[in-house]
């Protein structure tokens, strides 16, 4: 199966090799533990067919803890891993033990939810929010690099033009700034203060961040896919009829329960 992808991949590319196979949305290293998978990595490098793999995570906590385990040496090269100014220092510790053990780290969900198209005034006389934003991730010495989504060449110009640059002081202005305007209303999805509230055992956490998809980010296709392979047995059905604990247990004010209704009213077919 994995073969058959690869291959596919390398004819629609034209290429004879790929320099990244991952592992999407990985939430524990359940996959790796495969053998058939973890073979398949590792014939695939020997033969030159891939330079690097490893895996994206939704689950940081988690998963950046267990990669550095030795028995993963051989096939976790890379991890793709949220990282952004309002919720990324409490994850910088295992960052840096990962780093320290030689694997690439990929920062995505660098813009914090991105609602910066809907604030138009974070802008000031030297930069825009997202160079701003990008430029505080690559900050970190133990990131290696950033992936931004671009659809339009004048995106391509904005954060290219934040690589290279030093931070500034004015930089933060605008960063806190933005944190003020959105603090009660984006969903720091490496937080769980509400999944661990929820006596029903919703996906609180992939339900948000589809909700970014589609009222953040605007991609309407990607959102009602992703909302679309969630096992049914974790969607909110049960929330309508719930005193709303996850709402309770918020410390960021966020009207959790209704978010989550709301994308389910939005994203069900």
């Amino acid at each position: 199966m994995i073969s058959n992808m690869l291959e596919s991949s390398l004819r629609k590319l034209r290429s004879d090799y790929v320099d990244g196979l991952f592992i999407h949305s990985m939430e524990n290293m359940d996959a790796l533990q495969n053998d058939a998978v973890f073979e398949s990595f590792v014939r695939f490098k020997e033969e030159g067919k891939v330079r690097f793999t490893g895996f994206s995570t939704h689950n940081e906590r988690k998963t950046l803890v267990e990669c550095v385990d030795p028995r993963y040496e051989q096939v976790v090269d890379a991890v793709m891993l949220r990282y952004n100014h309002m919720e990324g220092e409490p994850i910088e510790p295992l960052i840096a033990a990962m780093r320290a053990r030689g694997i690439g780290t990929i920062a995505m969900k660098t813009l914090a939810g991105g609602k910066h198209g809907r604030l138009e005034r974070f802008v000031n006389d030297r930069m825009t929010y997202p160079q701003a934003a990008i430029g505080w991730v690559l900050a970190n010495d133990d990131i290696d690099c950033a992936v931004l989504s671009m659809d339009s060449y004048s995106l391509v110009d904005t954060y290219v033009a934040a690589s290279g640059r030093q931070p500034q002081r004015s930089d933060d202005s605008l960063l806190r700034e933005y944190r003020d305007a959105v603090d009660h209303t984006y969903c720091r999805v490496t937080c769980t203060s509400c999944e661990i509230s929820c006596p029903h055992n919703v996906a609180i956490s992939d339900v948000m961040r589809h909700n970014m998809y589609l009222e953040d980010y605007r991609q309407r296709r990607k959102a009602m896919d992703s909302y679309a392979s969630l096992s049914e047995q974790r969607k909110p059905f049960p929330c309508k009829g719930c005193r709303g604990y996850c709402t309770e247990a918020c410390p960021y004010g966020l009207p959790v329960q209704d978010r989550l209704l709301r994308t389910h009213q939005l994203l069900t077919v």
